[in-house]
Parts: structure tokens; sequence; C-alpha cells
């Protein structure tokens, strides 16, 4: 039996021997073969999150047929919560992760009495539901907002987005007007100074970047600002609205569009090599990854599918008038059309996060046999896998940042040579920082979030010429986990 312990580097305190002892013990009262048993001991900070305690993992070739390899992932900080009373409570779930021996239905049937149910088929993670719950969220924020009374920003640690910090700001723009200063030396400031801000929040970073850019200029005797053309960018008119509302003293000098975070180049490409400043804070940790996953040299594709526990589905049928007959449709709808479906959109929205509250993913592992073959994202090409890879030997699992890297890729053509592009988010900066905590998914309120895989985002930037560094923000926040990444063309 392989323990991996991925918890040590910020959790040393957490006494784990007698969850071995009961693992042992179970292992040995069911029979099962320890020498195809991989054990992954993890520290899931969010405390709202899609695993349960204790949860089992297969690893299957490409057809669907299963190796004799299998893993059981556990929790440690629900087990630290629980104390050592609480472990006997473990125990069942122990021996009903060692006693499964199939993966059971391949895709979303209704649930029999006491069973799951399951909501889709195994898919990656990026086709997941549950984007489609994190896209629903953002489409509905103000109903969420109105029916809950508070704003997502409280979910953040602190209450606050780093997104605002003034120094912060204050000490970029000035970075920005020494960059259009060397351009007006040469006579190369445009007529229109384009601004770009990939996910607007409620327009508080606009305006906080408009004001502190006002100022500057005001303060050094430079008339940039009249030139500045802010445009404002978001997938969801609900959220654009909103935003619009908060920096309408700008008038005619902000934008709002509506575009895909993934294919900024689609709407702009009238745009390309014209934006001078493009930055976005808390969009990348907020866009559908897969993951990977090496296990003794071998490469596999993280897959999941979405279900829900037996007990939630008898709390869902019991409050909604619902059976688990109907309860797949009643999602389906509530995610196709929102939660105006129900006659009463205020239960529709209490349906919905009673809903997202008790979704959990289960997970299992596909061989990938031509590592080399395998794309990172859409559209992205030239970068290998084994490239990322090879700064970490032995096991590791990690995140692809799928969207993100194809955003990431398809903003660098709008950025001007000389111009700046920063993401202020959840970065790993290292891959041995997969080992030291988990990384997501968690949840975030109604939505999805994920840390970013910052050496892969830097080997992609190389590749298409352009420097990516990071930043921690600390300098601004203490204990912030924020990073800040920037990216220049290379000389």
């Amino acid at each position: 039996m392989q323990v991996q312990l991925n918890y040590l580097k910020n959790h040393r305190t957490v006494d784990v021997g007698p969850l071995l002892q009961a693992l042992c013990e179970e292992v040995e009262a069911t029979q099962a073969d320890p020498t195809h048993l991989y054990v992954s001991l993890d520290w899931v900070q969010y405390k709202r999150n899609f695993r349960p305690p204790v949860d089992w993992r297969f690893y299957t070739l490409p057809d669907g047929s299963l190796e004799e390899l299998r893993e059981i992932a556990i929790d440690v900080r629900r087990l630290a919560t629980a104390g050592a009373d609480g472990l006997a409570d473990w125990r069942p779930a122990l021996r009903q992760a060692l006693g499964r021996t199939c993966v059971g239905p391949a895709a979303a049937v209704p649930a029999a009495e006491g069973q799951p149910l399951i909501l889709e088929p195994f898919v990656r993670p990026s086709s997941s539901i549950i984007w489609a719950f994190n896209r629903l969220y953002w489409q509905h924020l103000s109903t969420w907002q109105a029916v809950f009374r508070g704003d997502y920003l409280a979910a953040l640690p602190g209450g606050v987005s780093d997104g605002m910090n003034p120094q912060f700001w204050r000490d970029r723009l000035e970075a920005f007007l020494g960059v259009l200063d060397e351009l007006d030396r040469r006579g190369l400031v445009p007529p229109e100074i384009f601004v770009l801000e990939l996910g607007v929040g409620n327009g508080h970073q606009a305006k906080m970047w408009l004001d502190t850019f006002r100022a500057l200029c005001a303060e050094r005797g430079r008339d940039y600002f009249r030139r500045v053309h802010y445009l404002m960018s978001d997938y969801s008119p609900d959220v654009l609205r909103t935003a619009r509302r908060a920096v309408e003293e700008y008038g005619e000098q902000v934008s709002c569009l509506s575009l895909d975070a993934a294919d900024p180049l689609h709407a702009l490409s009238f745009l390309r090599y014209k934006v001078l400043f493009i930055h976005s804070c808390n969009l990348y940790d907020n866009l559908p990854t897969d993951e990977i996953a090496r296990r003794n040299g071998h490469l596999y594709e993280v897959q999941v599918r979405a279900y829900l526990p037996a007990a939630a589905v008898a709390a869902l049928c019991a409050s909604y008038q619902q059976t688990p007959d109907t309860l797949p449709t009643t999602i389906q709808r509530l995610l196709r059309i929102g939660p105006e479906y129900f006659d009463d959109a205020e239960q529709g929205v209490r349906f919905w996060a009673d809903v997202w509250e008790a979704l959990r993913l289960e997970e299992r592992y596909v061989l990938v046999e031509d590592p080399d073959s395998y794309r990172l994202a859409p559209g992205v090409y030239g970068v290998r896998l084994d490239d990322v890879l090879s700064q970490f030997p032995g096991d590791l699992r990690m995140h692809l940042s799928t969207m993100a890297v194809q955003s990431f890729v398809n903003t660098l053509p709008l950025l001007h040579p000389r111009g700046m592009f920063q993401v202020q988010d959840l970065f790993v900066t290292s891959l041995d920082q997969y080992r030291g905590t988990f990384r997501g998914p968690g949840k975030m309120d109604g939505s999805v979030v994920n840390w970013l895989n910052g050496p892969l985002l830097r080997a992609v930037g190389d590749y298409l010429g352009y420097a990516v560094h990071f930043e921690p923000f600390t300098r601004y926040r203490a204990k912030s986990n924020t990073v800040v990444l920037t990216t220049s063309q290379k000389e």
C-alpha cells in the first residue's frame, strides 16, 4: 500500500496514526489487495467542495477496462475537525471504498432507492455540469444576491478583492505612465489609449483604475487620460449592467463588451496589437480546467462525473415536491432557463443553492497512452507536457488551466508591443506547491474556484515569445494568496 502525504508542508500537526491504523484493519477485514492500493491524504482547505471525506478512484485504460490500481483519497482536514472520537464514523466509508469493484453506470440515471443520483457520464472536468452551474451564477448574480442579501465579495478572504488595493494600482499605473512617456518621446502614443479589463465583477476595479490614472495624469501634467478608451468585458449581461453603473461618470470613455473570456481575439480582432493595458483579477481561477496525474511513471487524464448523494436526493425531493425521476429534468431546466423556471424565482434560487451545496464529483483516472500527442488546450500547440512535468519528478496531480491558457493565448495578440498585461489570481508558481495543499476545485459561493498552473503558463508564454513573471501580492497585503502575473514581449 502506497501512502502519499499531501498536507505536511502546511499542516504537520494532524495526527493520522489512528486513521492509518483503521485503514489497515479495514484492508485486512475486506481482504483488499494492498499491493495495488494508493492512498492520498489531502488537506482540502475549501470548506465547501465537491469531495466526500473519503473518496475512491479507479484507474482505467482508454477502452474503459479497469487496471488493478485503485486510489482512496481522504480529506484529513475533516478528520482533524472530527477528532479521534469521530474516527468510528469513517470506518464504514473506508470499508465501502475498499469494497468497490466497479465504477457503476456510465451515464446519468435516475437514483434508485438509497443510491446517489448520477447527473452526467464521466467527462473531462472542463466539460462537467459544474461549469453550467458556474455560468448560471454569473448570469443571474443579481438575483442570487437579492435572495441571500449579500455580495459575492463577502466570500473572499477578508471580504475584499486584492484588485481593489489603492497602493497596488498607484504603483502599476505609475509604471504605465512611464511606458506612455517613453512612447511619447518617440511620437508613438496612439490617438486612443485602449485599456481592456477581462471579467469586470461589480465595476469597482474599473472605477479605481480610471480614478487613479486620472489623478496621476493631473499630478504630473500629462494629457493621456483624455485619450483613454476603457473596455469592460464579461460574458454575463447581468454583471455588465451592474458594472456599468459604477463608472457612469466616465461616460463614453467606457464601453461594455459581451465576450467569451476564452477567446477575446474573436470579438476584438480590430484591436490586434493596439491595447496598451490589459488586466484581470480573479477571472482565470473561475474558468474551466482539466487535470492530469502521474502515477508510477504513467500519465493519466482525470475524468469526473457529478452526482447527488442519496441523502441529498431525499432532502431535495421532500423540500421541492420532486421525485428521483423528475429531479434531473428540473436541474437541467434550471441550468437552461434560470431560477425563473420556477413560478417563484426566490424558490428557484433556493433550490439551485441546495443542489449546488450537495453536488459532488466522482473521479477516475484514464491512462494517456501517448503523452506526446496530448493537447493542453484548444488552439495551444508547441508546448509538450513533458516540458513542464520534467520540472518535478515523481507522482503528481496538477491542473492544466485549460481555458485560462486558451484565454492567455488569445489575449496576447491584442497587446501593444510596449503594452502591459497583468493578471491577479491564485497561481501555483512551482509544481512542488501541488504537493503541499489541495488546489481545487472548491466552491466559492455559487461559483467554482481552482488554482492556476503558473509553470504551464510560463512555458506557453515562452514558446510564444513572451516573458512571464510572478510577484507575490504580500507586498500589499500580508498573508495574501494572490500572485500577480505580468507579461512582456521578449526583445
